[in-house]
């Protein structure tokens, strides 16, 4: 699996572009790709992504986020989402 941030994000695998939803899950994605194997906390992650105008519920808006790219990155069923972003 390749995950490309420089210019539009996109994952590829198998020569094949993953859906990966919207602006901000893309750039929830590219945050946590920046941070490989760091712990980002929750309101590091609503800054990150909508700064000082984070809307009410912005904390299960990112778990919404994350469930969806778990989603979007299981490729034909080979792993569980839950070990492709912990």
């Amino acid at each position: 699996m390749e995950f490309r941030i420089l210019g539009p994000v996109e994952v590829v695998e198998r020569s094949r572009s993953l859906p990966l939803g919207g602006a901000k899950q893309q750039a929830l994605l590219a945050v946590l790709v920046l941070n490989t194997n760091r712990l980002i906390s929750t309101d590091r992650l609503i800054d990150a992504l909508w700064g000082e105008r984070a809307p009410n519920g912005a904390a299960h808006t990112i778990q919404v986020f994350v469930s969806q790219l778990r989603k979007a990155l299981r490729v034909d069923g080979e792993r569980p989402p839950e070990e492709l972003l912990i």
